[in-house]
């Protein structure tokens, strides 16, 4: 990351690109897309929370929505993300929405235990700012404040009428906090259970998947550990050295003193 900061950040390779279309299909076999025109940071955020909105009611009545868009105040910093996936329990006698993202793979192989820790901590995060909308822990005027955003700024018109289309009339942001702050509080916190799944992107076979136990205090010395470095407190580590056959696919390898002690190993690729 600090190398992206200071270089710029790495094109996209086909692997990449061919998750991003993936994750595309995946969406667009449960949710129906529409355009809407933004004129503002304002809008931007409206938009984001009519989305939140619109998933939340799909995964109440149908038991499944994707890309679901998540903005929260987990460990004193703003965090935002896209939920690859919600799932509603079939046939179980909790009610507690489980969280699961779907990783594709260039080669037909799971990835290497690194690759997995990434993957299960982007999850945890995920459910640890879900739990914290549902308890409704979201400072309002922090956010408002953060974002340098106008509470009473007046919607777009698309976006105005896109919510009375969706049942309630937002023309402020202000409006479609509370509307979304009344969703939140309908749901349940998250399922404990977590799930990454795994594609082959050469025919989307599934290689397998990656179901484990949300930990919170795990995931919040992560957050931690990741802060200390945006605030200064302390400098970015290399790879360790388990973990250098990473070097041969980054693109900075050959200005990291890191790279230095790499010796050839499989590489592994995900989108």
């Amino acid at each position: 990351m600090e190398y992206t900061l200071l270089c710029g950040k790495r094109e996209k390779t086909k692997a990449m690109e061919a998750g991003s279309s993936r994750h595309e299909e995946l969406e667009e076999e449960v949710i129906k897309k529409v355009k809407v025109r933004v004129d503002s940071a304002e809008d931007v955020w409206a938009l984001k929370f009519l989305n939140f909105i619109v998933g939340a009611n799909q995964l109440l009545f149908d038991g499944l929505t994707r890309e679901l868009p998540l903005v929260g105040f987990a460990e004193g910093v703003w965090m935002v993300g896209v939920i690859d996936e919600i799932r509603m329990p079939e046939g179980q006698s909790d009610s507690y929405p489980k969280l699961v993202d779907t990783k594709t793979r260039a080669t037909a192989s799971l990835p290497r235990e690194p690759q997995r820790r990434n993957g299960r901590l982007q999850l945890m995060c995920y459910k640890h700012l879900w739990d914290s909308l549902v308890a409704d822990d979201f400072p309002s005027r922090q956010f408002f404040e953060f974002f340098s955003l106008n509470p009473n700024h007046i919607l777009s018109a698309e976006i105005r009428e896109r919510t009375a289309k969706c049942g309630f009339a937002a023309e402020t942001l202000t409006d479609m906090l509370r509307y979304s702050r009344n969703t939140w509080c309908m749901l349940p916190p998250a399922h404990e259970q977590l799930l990454l799944r795994y594609e082959f992107q050469g025919d989307q076979s599934l290689l397998g998947e990656d179901q484990f136990e949300y930990d919170l205090d795990w995931v919040k010395g992560q957050i931690k550990c990741s802060l200390e470095v945006w605030r200064g407190e302390r400098e970015a580590s290399y790879t360790p050295e388990d973990e250098r056959w990473k070097c041969w696919s980054c693109k900075f390898a050959s200005e990291c003193p890191a790279s230095n002690s790499c010796s050839p190993r499989r590489k592994d690729t995900e989108g």
